[in-house]
């Protein structure tokens, strides 16, 4: 099977971003197709992960700040610190359907760890979208901590995010480099998505609030296709997590997330990332923590997933 050769280019669509955002300042973003809102007129199943707004065709009003939630936030954050339980906790939120956030020390620095692999599948669907082959790709493998055979490129992928496989990843990313020599395409992917990191830095350069960016991106499908973000996201809502966001919302809750932990002597990091589909209101969150033990950290993430969904909760039984 032929492999296309091609310029990989820059694949931010910066004038879709541009439009949806002056038209969700104006308009509001509608309401997902789960959620019963009678002044919905029609929306494509098909996409049932991506933002309403590309797939529906009315509006919802704008929704209050979350100025005195964050104060509660910054509370239970500060509590844990001060008990011991973390060095650091950094949080973003993002209301998807109307533009309200907040975050809490989210320009503090962490390593990504197993979250990189999110950035690394979004570089084979965007390739996938002229080279669709590329996917369907078996790889020999001898000599890895995989059993040596064929494998399906599709599948390594589906490992490496719902099950966070670490085996699969020297694979894929030696195939980019065998199949695509002329070409970065990992680095390109990163960089025109704004995740690289600054020339000459080392272990903790990402910032929970370019993180979240990623999601934004799929949710908006802005660098992906339709498609493809729609993909991407629903092989997000099938990963297999210890404790984190998904178990601070009631079971059945859709999350299409990416979890990373990186253990070094004496320091743990811990981090969550994800949409959460409330029926009352999709919504961004991220929460990077610092300390020594996982299961304290875990409660963290935990604890404020909780915390964000019951206020989300809150709100839309109000409105």
């Amino acid at each position: 099977m032929n492999i296309v050769q091609f310029s990989f280019g820059s694949y931010v669509r910066w004038s879709l971003i541009a439009c949806v955002a002056l038209l969700a300042f104006g308009l509001g973003y509608v309401a997902h197709s789960w959620v019963s809102v009678p002044f919905r007129i029609s929306c494509d199943a098909r996409y049932s992960f991506l933002n309403p707004f590309l797939r529906c065709d009315s509006d919802v009003p704008q929704k209050q700040e979350f100025v005195a939630f964050k104060k509660e936030l910054e509370s239970f954050i500060q509590t844990s610190i001060a008990s011991g339980n973390a060095k650091s906790v950094s949080v973003y939120f993002r209301d998807l359907e109307n533009g309200p956030w907040f975050g809490i020390d989210e320009q503090a620095l962490f390593s990504p760890a197993s979250m990189i692999k999110l950035p690394l599948l979004v570089a084979y669907y965007k390739r996938a979208e002229v080279d669709p082959d590329v996917l369907k790709q078996r790889v020999g493998v001898q000599g890895s901590t995989l059993p040596s055979g064929a494998y399906v490129i599709d599948d390594l992928l589906r490992s490496t995010i719902i099950d966070s496989s670490n085996d699969a990843l020297p694979i894929l990313f030696s195939y980019l480099q065998k199949f695509y020599p002329e070409e970065d395409v990992f680095s390109e992917t990163i960089t025109a998505m704004g995740l690289a990191a600054s020339e000459g830095s080392e272990g903790d350069f990402l910032t929970v609030k370019r993180y979240a960016s990623i999601y934004r991106m799929l949710y908006n499908a802005s660098f992906l296709s339709k498609e493809m973000s729609q993909r991407a996201l629903d092989l997000l809502t099938q990963t297999e997590s210890p404790q984190g966001i998904d178990d601070g919302v009631p079971a059945g809750t859709p999350v299409a997330h990416k979890f990373g932990i990186r253990e070094q002597p004496g320091s743990l990091q811990l981090h969550d990332c994800g949409i959460v589909y409330h029926p009352g209101g999709h919504y961004i969150l991220c929460v990077m923590t610092k300390g020594k033990d996982a299961q304290e950290l875990s409660a963290i993430i935990r604890r404020i997933s909780s915390m964000v969904y019951a206020e989300v909760d809150a709100r839309s039984k109000a409105e």
